[in-house]
């Protein structure tokens, strides 16, 4: 048992890897601080960036100041860390400088590679930080509508347009729900059911997501952050 072997850097380096892949974030949050405590000035950037996901997943996507101050002394070891740098534009946008989130992720968005696991997130959201910091949001290469269906939008009343987004928010929920899509759909998703003040529907979701996305840590802070934005988290 742990308990009676609080310094057993391989023991507890192990119990926050399988509590992570289990999403018991909380578990995985004490063992890698334990890891962080165990090396004290060995600990690298990455055991530093790990313990404040965990941190961030454990609390549902907020970046307490504990784990605020895990990425400050991350970034001091390595300023490059790509991990790191997306958790510091959370961190930004929800102390209220999304201008310099923007910059941030739109780096991060640039250096790719398309496959990092907080890529999807940043597309999710970097439309909303744009917003927010009064910038033009990046091309982000997601499909969007096209010509044809932006000119009729442009040509409807109101009230046709928010029926012709409602119909377009249906589908998409239909079809996740029935066939499943990637992380960056589900969080799309949420986001546009809290946009139109269906909160409750929007936690639905966020809950289905949530469920089928328990074992991959990237997926579920991807779900958070869309669900903060959404307006069901602080």
């Amino acid at each position: 048992m742990l308990v009676d072997r609080p310094d057993d850097l391989e023991g507890h380096r192990l119990l926050s890897r399988n509590m992570s892949a289990l999403g018991r974030w909380q578990e995985a949050r004490v063992a890698q601080g334990a890891v962080v405590r165990i090396l004290g000035d060995r600990a690298t950037a990455d055991d530093l960036v790990e313990w404040a996901e965990l941190m961030i997943l454990a609390a549902n996507g907020y970046v307490s100041p504990e784990a605020e101050a895990a990425l400050g002394r991350a970034l001091a070891l390595d300023p490059t860390s790509k991990p790191g740098r997306f958790y510091s534009g959370v961190t930004l946008i929800q102390g209220g400088r999304p201008d310099l989130a923007y910059g941030l992720w739109t780096g991060l968005l640039a250096e790719g590679p398309p496959d990092a696991p907080w890529v999807a997130t940043i597309k999710a959201g970097i439309g909303e930080v744009a917003r927010q910091a009064g910038l033009p949001p990046p091309d982000t290469g997601a499909a969007g509508p096209g010509q044809a269906e932006i000119d009729a939008a442009a040509a409807m009343t109101p009230a046709e347009r928010e029926g012709m987004i409602a119909g377009m928010v249906e589908r998409l929920r239909d079809r996740l729900a029935t066939e499943g899509g990637p992380p960056a759909q589900w969080a799309q998703l949420i986001q546009a059911l809290g946009v139109q003040g269906r909160m409750d529907d929007a936690a639905a979701v966020w809950g289905e997501a949530r469920a089928a996305y328990a074992a991959d840590p990237a997926a579920l802070a991807t779900l958070a952050e869309a669900a903060r934005l959404a307006g069901l988290t602080q």
